[in-house]
């Protein structure tokens, strides 16, 4: 009897999510989130956006606003209890009217039972890496 493959670990779905946004497939995006996930873009000043559907509109519309689009994850510390401390940087370029971006940015995501719960993402990598140390202590 053949056994059943063990459950992906929060820092592989972690890699995952990030390889997904990095392709523009909204499917393979959508479905690390769940029903009621809610993707935290406040410290942005993007607001706070609630359950997949306002997820993706959110993801869409980032992306969608570029010719081209990568996501490039820089590191990734998992810090037990199904939390996850990436690093990633969005390299992004509009040819239409001759811009581009690059952002480094720090997220917090908690992962349960293999769907993304909450993710939280951070401008600032240091404060966000501290908040991350002090979680990592708190559930260890």
């Amino acid at each position: 009897m053949a056994q059943r493959p063990a459950a992906a670990s929060p820092l592989e779905l972690t890699r995952r999510s990030f390889k997904a946004a990095g392709s523009g497939d909204y499917e393979l995006m959508m479905s690390f989130d769940g029903r009621d996930s809610v993707l935290d873009m406040a410290a942005w000043g993007l607001g706070v956006h609630s359950g997949q559907a306002r997820i993706r509109t959110f993801f869409e519309s980032w992306i969608d606003a570029f010719t081209e689009f990568e996501m490039d994850l820089e590191e990734a510390r998992d810090l037990g209890d199904g939390v996850v401390f990436p690093v990633a940087m969005q390299t992004a370029r509009d040819e239409r009217r001759h811009g581009s971006l690059q952002l480094r940015h720090a997220a917090i995501i908690v992962w349960e039972r293999g769907v993304a719960i909450r993710m939280t993402n951070y401008r600032d990598i240091d404060a966000a890496r501290a908040l991350a140390e002090q979680i990592a202590k708190a559930v260890t």
